[in-house]
Parts: structure tokens; C-alpha cells; sequence
């Protein structure tokens, strides 16, 4: 840009007198020298080399107005040169972006420690690194759907209707013991045999478990107790979640013996408590007779048949029908409602367990539910039996 000013600068030098004439070459160097020396200098330079630099460019003053092909081939380059400008015009407003960026995370980030070339990162720069790559790459990738979350069995179980032969299958409930372990009665529950294992019918086990989903639902909703049974390490939690989502009770670390068939001894100093169909307190004195009586559960689901055998002779015995899961090690005879599974599976075990405890849970609503229509329909016959008799 400076020299396509200079060189029009000096055509309109050298084209325009105060006569009306051109100018001699001698006259435009005066000229240009005299309008460089009214502009201030930016680079101090010594005397030898300014004279020097004074000499090339009278020369190439004189070659420029004296030689028009010259001047052509200058203006050429000028013209090539310019339209070049615009590539290093981007370049610099990139680098001015980075640099603004620069002064923007500085701005940002004020207390954060920076360390030299050769050091490690600090704990601050890993931690900004982190954010950025979190912020550049958390969008990226495919969308996972479908996916098994086995957290979910626990705390947000399916209902008998919504689960399938993929939960079941997602879930370990297909596994069972090895070939050497097989119970004869357990056949008819049996899909296949792979690896020395025996593979469960899910169809069997799925039309079980609803079976037995229907029955905890029935018992819930003509108001009785459900009792959760489970001692093996990890069961804890969903029984506990399980428990409180039907209003039912649990037991996980140890079947007493005695429990049922000798409660005068290891209940007889429990508290009773007289409820309603709303499982609300009716406050009513309660005599002795029914102070020595035995609170019994109207259904036991077992989810370790094998570790509590005792727990199910005394349900038998105090004729209170059960629900257990069998695995091909068990005897499917010994519980009421047996739900073909794999019981050593954590996965299975909880989910089993999260859909009966919804059965219970939809059971108990349905109950309250009847009941509060009961109590309304009984208070509007009082006040309208009292509004007869004023």
C-alpha cells in the first residue's frame, strides 16, 4: 500500500507543474524529498546509511519517471501484492482472536496459576482443561437408548404387565445350577442345557411371577400382612424399599426358629395395635384375650428358599400360603407359589421382588381407595338419617 501511494504520488509529481509542464526527474526527487521531510521518522537512522538510502531511492525515482515499462511492471507488482493482502489481513485477525481469548480466560480466571513451558500442569490448569474438553466433547458420540439399569429394580420397579422375557433375561434370571445339581421336580421349568449348566424357561418363570403378582395384589387388598424374607448379603436394600412401598414388613439377617410355631415365646411381648381397613389406628382398648393372641403374615415371600427351609415348615405348619423363588437346587413343592429363577442372582432376585412389592403396593390403594368411598357413602346415610328424624 505504501508503494502504490508512493508511485501515484509520484506520477502526479511528475505530471503536474506550477507551468502547466511535466517535471524534470530532478524536480520530483525535490519534491518527494521535501514532503518526506515535513512527515516525522519513525526509525532513527546514522547518517551514512540515511545518505545511502537517499541515493537508491533518487535513482529509482529517475529510472521510474523516465522508463514507462518500468512504471507498468511496478504497478503490476503493486496490484499483485494487494490483492495478497486480504490472506494476511485473516491471518492477523485470527491471531487476534486467539489473543482476545486469550485476555478473556485471564479475565475469567484470574487466581488461576499458570506454569511455565517446561512444568507440569497444576491442579487449576488440569481442572480448566477438563471443563473444556467436557464443554467441546459432551455432545459428540451416538445417543444410547434401551439401555438396562439394573438401580432401577430397586427403586422404581416395573409392574407384572410391564415386565418381559428381556427384563427377565437382562436381569440373570435365565441362569441355574450345574447339571450335577439338578432336583427332578424342578424338570418341567428347564429350557435347555449349555456349558454344564441348566438354562431356565423365562416363559415359565414369567407366567409365574404374574401368578404370583395377582395373589400379593389379592391379599393386599383385603387388608393382610405381607412379610419379605430375604438373609442373604445384598438383599437388604431392596428389601427395605420394598417393604415400604406396600406398608409390609421384612426380615434379613436371621429366620428365628420359633417365629410361628412358638410366638407365645419370641413375640408375646410385642405391642398390638388395633387398625382399620385404613391401616389407621382405631384407638380402642384391646382385652386380654386379644392382647395373647398370634399376629400372623398372610403371605411370606421367600426369596432364598434353601437358607430358610425353617421359615417355610412353620409357614406350612400355620398354614400360610408362601411365594419363593426355586432355582434348579430347589424343591418348588415346598412353597405355595413357586416362581422359577435364578435365586443366587442379585439382579433377579431384586426384580422379582420389585414387582410383587408393586402388586402389594397397587393392592393396598385399591383398598383404601374402596374404603374411603365406604366412609363417604356411610356419612351421607347418617346425615340423611338424622336430617329425618328432625
Amino acid at each position: 500500500m505504501f508503494v502504490r501511494r508512493s508511485v501515484q504520488s509520484a506520477r502526479r509529481l511528475y505530471s503536474s507543474s506550477a507551468g502547466g509542464g511535466e517535471r524534470t526527474p530532478e524536480q520530483v526527487v525535490e519534491l518527494l524529498r521535501a514532503r518526506a521531510a515535513g512527515e516525522p521518522s519513525h526509525v532513527k537512522l546514522s547518517p551514512d546509511v540515511e545518505q545511502e538510502l537517499n541515493q537508491e531511492f533518487e535513482r529509482a525515482v529517475r529510472d521510474f519517471v523516465a522508463n514507462p515499462d518500468l512504471s507498468k511492471d511496478v504497478l503490476r507488482l503493486v496490484e499483485r501484492t494487494s490483492a495478497q493482502r486480504p490472506r494476511a489481513v485473516k491471518i492477523s485477525s485470527a491471531n487476534a482472536n486467539n489473543a482476545s481469548s486469550r485476555s478473556g480466560n485471564v479475565r475469567q480466571f484470574p487466581n488461576v496459576r499458570r506454569t511455565g513451558g517446561g512444568e507440569p500442569y497444576s491442579a487449576q490448569e488440569l481442572y480448566l482443561r477438563q471443563l473444556f474438553h467436557q464443554r467441546n466433547t459432551t455432545r459428540l458420540g451416538a445417543s444410547v437408548e434401551d439401555v438396562y439399569r439394573p438401580h432401577e429394580d430397586v427403586f422404581s420397579p416395573p409392574n407384572a404387565h410391564e415386565t418381559s422375557i428381556s427384563t427377565l433375561l437382562a436381569a440373570g434370571a435365565h441362569l441355574g445350577h450345574s447339571t450335577a445339581l439338578l432336583r427332578p421336580s424342578t424338570q418341567p421349568y428347564i429350557y435347555g442345557v449349555r456349558d454344564g449348566i441348566h438354562i431356565i424357561d423365562l416363559d415359565q418363570t414369567l407366567s409365574h411371577l404374574r401368578r404370583a403378582a395377582r395373589v400379593a395384589e389379592g391379599i393386599a387388598e383385603k387388608g393382610g400382612l405381607v412379610l419379605y424374607v430375604g438373609t442373604r448379603q445384598g438383599q437388604q436394600r431392596a428389601l427395605q424399599l420394598a417393604a415400604k412401598r406396600s406398608h409390609a414388613y421384612y426380615v434379613h439377617s436371621r429366620w428365628v426358629p420359633g417365629t410361628l410355631s412358638n410366638a407365645t415365646e419370641i413375640s408375646g411381648e410385642w405391642e398390638r395395635v388395633e387398625v382399620d381397613m385404613a391401616d389407621s389406628p382405631t384407638g380402642r382398648d384391646l382385652s386380654l384375650n386379644l392382647h395373647k393372641t398370634i399376629v400372623k403374615p398372610d403371605l411370606v415371600v421367600v426369596l432364598n428358599p434353601v437358607e430358610n427351609r425353617n421359615a417355610i415348615k412353620e409357614c406350612t405348619a400355620a398354614k400360610i400360603p408362601t411365594i419363593g423363588i426355586i432355582d434348579t437346587d430347589s424343591e418348588p413343592s415346598l412353597v405355595s407359589y413357586p416362581i422359577p429363577a435364578n435365586d443366587d442372582s442379585l439382579r433377579a432376585t431384586d426384580l422379582i421382588l420389585g414387582v410383587l412389592s408393586n402388586a402389594a403396593k397397587k393392592g393396598r390403594e385399591s383398598r383404601l381407595k374402596k374404603f374411603l368411598q365406604y366412609k363417604q357413602q356411610t356419612e351421607q346415610h347418617q346425615s340423611a338419617a338424622q336430617f329425618n328424624q328432625h
